[in-house]
């Protein structure tokens, strides 16, 4: 700590202050080690008029997205040392503060108590990540089987950035905490950018993926999203009576 100036060297406050400050702007990369995240797995459903519709009409909406056409966040290390001027105001300074760019985020460490922080660069361009397919049918009698007309497919894209609902820690004991939700990292995968007539992604909003940010490595997770996609199949069917179906591998990897 001899690199840490104090204008008071003889006041604790201003000592601790400077400590805080020397650890904030120089030691301020969490140690979580975590360097990708990345959504992968497929998400394929559809709402099927045919089965319940009782007039001469009906579509099928089938929707498919491919979430590994998404391009994943990798972690940006700063891992330089700091540099002491010399003089009789002495000053700290980094070399390097780390860089942002499209493919690249970063963590953060707080030295009051544990924190997890995302600090994004840029976000991606709009990628196609799947297809959207509206099939129309019709009948002469509502006896009588369904007769496609026509399809008409349109692309999805998309881009994505990951959101924080909770950042983990414990700022009453100003230490590590108990191992429970509340001290947990809250990592949602809602920050999308959708051009397309349907928004996929809806189904996932309220998924919130929880990690002890003093756990190292994190177990990835896919479990949510799949409960996710069949309450929203359930509650789906229950409002229509019935017609729709899905299945997803999606999930969120940590690697």
């Amino acid at each position: 700590m001899s690199a840490i100036q104090s204008q008071y060297p003889n006041n604790f406050e201003s000592v601790k202050a400077a400590k805080v400050l020397f650890v904030g702007a120089y030691v301020n990369n969490h140690p979580h080690r975590l360097p990708v995240l990345r959504l992968t797995g497929l998400l394929d459903y559809e709402f099927d008029e045919t089965a319940i519709a009782t007039g001469l009409n009906a579509q099928k909406t089938t929707v498919n997205v491919d979430f590994s056409e998404l391009s994943e966040w990798t972690r940006v290390f700063n891992e330089k040392i700091p540099v002491v001027k010399s003089g009789p105001n002495q000053k700290v300074a980094p070399t390097d503060q780390g860089e942002f760019n499209v493919t690249q985020s970063f963590t953060d460490f707080s030295p009051r108590f544990w924190r997890f922080v995302f600090v994004l660069g840029d976000l991606f361009d709009l990628v196609k990540i799947g297809e959207q397919t509206v099939t129309n049918y019709e009948r002469d009698t509502d006896t009588d089987p369904w007769v496609f007309v026509d399809e008409t497919v349109t692309d999805i894209e998309g881009k994505w950035f990951p959101s924080l609902s909770s950042l983990g820690g414990d700022p009453v004991s100003g230490g590590r905490g108990a191992d429970n939700e509340e001290n947990s990292v809250g990592i949602s995968v809602d920050g999308f950018s959708i051009y397309a007539s349907v928004d996929p992604f809806d189904i996932f909003q309220s998924v919130v993926v929880y990690r002890l940010p003093w756990e190292d490595p994190w177990e990835n997770e896919s479990e949510l999203f799949s409960d996710a996609l069949v309450d929203y199949i359930a509650a789906a069917n229950a409002y229509s009576g019935g017609g729709w179906s899905g299945s997803t591998t999606m999930a969120l990897e940590f690697s």
